[in-house]
């Protein structure tokens, strides 16, 4: 009989210490997945225009890891949006076409860009966060970086008026028409360009409170703000804005502002600078920590 008493408060005693672990382990992980909306835009100087920020978001999963009731680490993968919108005022610009000996020339007016920026992203984060107001609610600030892997970059336009002209250089005569070699003016429907991007590289920051719905449930909200540090655009700005298209004159054939540039040959401009993403919002996120095991 004693030894069987004996077996009963070992038996116990384990079950005490493997649910005491089990709580203590438990509280070191969380799993969150949250969604984020607010301010997420393209930032770049535009030359002869204006740029217009776009709201965007996005949405996540995070594993997270605490050292102690204060300091965490946090990982995991989303998927965001950024956008932005590109004015221009009328301008204008050159190109020469070689094997027909003329300068082939081009003004652009109520011309427009829709810029969209899709992007995967891994962010790391340090977290710290602190009882306030009671116990069971905390303050928390996190502050990491994100590397994003491009799902797209493109833009979108419709409705621009372009006035094709030529210059001949065998006898120095401008030519004016027709449409079907591609001289006159034209109206574009509509277009889309996808272009050559880079890996991106954020900085990432966050502050807000972290609210105890249960034991082993939380909700995040938080303000945050991403901000780029590397020019996400991969083609240079070389090539002329407007191209004689020899296959389809009367087709007008363009690229987009971040590959290209406008003005005469030798005297072309950029119309953009470093473009890197930016966003800031709210952040809300819903909190579980996984339930342990005891072996």
């Amino acid at each position: 009989m004693k030894q069987f008493l004996i077996r009963i408060i070992y038996l116990f005693a384990g079950i005490s210490f493997c649910i005491t672990a089990n709580a203590q382990e438990q509280e070191m992980h969380e799993i969150s997945v949250y969604a984020a909306s607010g301010l997420s835009t393209l930032q770049y100087d535009l030359n002869g225009g204006t740029r217009d920020n776009r709201i965007g978001g996005g949405i996540g999963v995070s594993y997270g890891f605490f050292f102690n009731d204060y300091w965490g680490i946090t990982a995991g993968g989303e998927i965001s949006g950024y956008y932005a919108k590109a004015r221009m005022q009328p301008f204008s610009g050159g190109d020469y076409v070689e094997n027909k000996n003329l300068t082939y020339n081009y003004d652009v007016s109520n011309y427009y860009e829709n810029h969209e920026f899709v992007v995967i992203s891994i962010p790391v984060m340090f977290q710290y966060q602190a009882p306030l107001l009671l116990e069971d609610h905390f303050c928390y600030a996190a502050i990491g970086a994100k590397i994003g892997f491009p799902w797209g970059l493109r833009h979108k336009t419709s409705g621009a008026t372009y006035t094709t002209t030529g210059i001949n250089h065998d006898d120095n005569s401008i030519i004016d028409s027709p449409a079907s070699e591609g001289f006159g003016t034209f109206t574009e429907k509509r277009n889309k360009h996808f272009i050559d991007y880079k890996t991106s590289y954020m900085l990432s920051a966050e502050i807000g409170m972290k609210w105890s719905l249960s034991h082993y449930f939380f909700l995040y909200t938080s303000v945050y703000c991403d901000y780029g540090l590397n020019d996400i655009v991969k083609t240079g700005s070389d090539q002329s804005f407007v191209s004689y298209n020899q296959n389809s004159p009367s087709t007008i054939y363009h690229h987009a502002m971040f590959d290209s540039s406008y003005g005469q040959v030798g005297e072309r401009v950029s119309f953009t600078n470093k473009v890197t993403p930016l966003a800031l919002g709210l952040k809300i996120k819903f909190t579980f920590m996984p339930p342990g095991k005891c072996y």
